[in-house]
């Protein structure tokens, strides 16, 4: 999988080199794992991981971020899933192009956003094939909608609370697909991570 994450980054820098930002590809160990986590895209910026690639001391993650970090969604991950399980997955995101948040990749250019969609639609069926999950878990039904949208699969059900969506179903390469609200602290209640807990280990069963 190292040498994945090269080939993305040689990809990002012949075509997105002008973006400062920079890319985000694992933040986890990258193995054969029950449980693969798709967010939507890195925030902030993380100069660092752009020069570690540049110098070629790239290396993959020794520990998951939802073990060791403390931004909100990490927090929230560890309630719904817990350390085992986390510990037995891997994360990373359908859009590998870091930006500071969701409204500033909007802001994209129309025709750099069609590459990025393109550039997931080559690599993730890879890390997928790689990584050989039970269950696909994606951070945010707008993020779930457009994994369908780029790979060509509907929504077989959903799960509502108020209204809303808190959960959306599909499968893909003959995986479960799991599409929650997003785990973002103040957005969801604890009664939601619960449903969302009790079901995500139901699939896993």
């Amino acid at each position: 999988m190292k040498n994945i994450s090269y080939e993305m980054f040689e990809m990002y820098l012949n075509d997105f080199k002008n973006h400062k930002e920079g890319i985000k590809i694992f933040y986890s160990p990258v193995k054969k794992s029950d449980l693969l986590i798709l967010g939507f895209n890195a925030g902030g910026t993380d100069f660092y991981e752009k020069q570690e690639f540049e110098n070629n001391t790239h290396h993959l993650k020794d520990n998951h971020e939802y073990l060791t970090e403390n931004y909100p969604i990490a927090k929230v991950q560890r309630k719904i899933l817990g350390t085992k399980l986390i510990e037995n997955s891997v994360k990373t995101n359908l859009i590998f192009l870091r930006t500071k948040n969701i409204e500033d990749y909007n802001k994209l250019d129309k025709s750099l956003r069609n590459k990025l969609v393109n550039f997931s639609k080559k690599y993730i069926p890879k890390i997928i094939t790689n990584t050989d999950p039970k269950l696909i878990l994606i951070e945010g039904i707008a993020t779930f909608d457009l994994f369908c949208k780029m790979f060509d699969v509907k929504q077989e059900k959903s799960i509502k609370n108020n209204n809303q969506r808190l959960m959306s179903f599909t499968k893909y390469m003959g995986i479960n697909v799991i599409g929650i609200k997003h785990p973002s602290g103040s957005r969801i209640s604890n009664n939601e991570i619960e449903q969302i807990s009790n079901k995500v280990k139901e699939l896993l069963k």
